[in-house]
């Protein structure tokens, strides 16, 4: 049962800076779990853990700026428990997706506007 003060922290949105990690890295830290990554997923996190999205996470975004402008680079999909010592928080790999979601969007009719378009 959650307390009192447990509820009242859900309720807020709270963000936490990770570094991306490298794809060969992810891959060897998985491998010891015997999970395979492969090049859809996104690997982001702190070697020592303490960090990471975790439960309830799932779907949000990863963020990254580049050139004054933030893009999304993820979208939280899952983890080995929460904040694991060589076990990053696994994102989908939104660059990779960027064609359909644009098809997809667009034939919904709600087309995506990109950063050029709002020079």
């Amino acid at each position: 049962m959650l307390k009192f003060l447990e509820a009242d922290y859900l309720k807020v949105i709270h963000q936490v800076e990770v570094p991306i990690v490298d794809f060969d890295t992810c891959q060897e830290w998985y491998s010891a779990q015997e999970v395979v990554i492969s090049d859809t997923m996104l690997c982001a996190g702190f070697a020592e853990g303490q960090k990471d999205a975790c439960q309830g996470d799932s779907g949000g975004p990863l963020v990254c700026k580049t050139d004054d402008h933030w893009f999304v680079a993820g979208v939280v999909s899952w983890g080995i428990k929460c904040a694991q010592p060589n076990l990053p928080g696994i994102y989908t790999n939104v660059p990779l997706f960027v064609e359909w979601i644009e098809k997809t969007t667009e034939e919904a009719g709600y087309p995506l506007y990109t950063k050029n378009e709002y020079k």
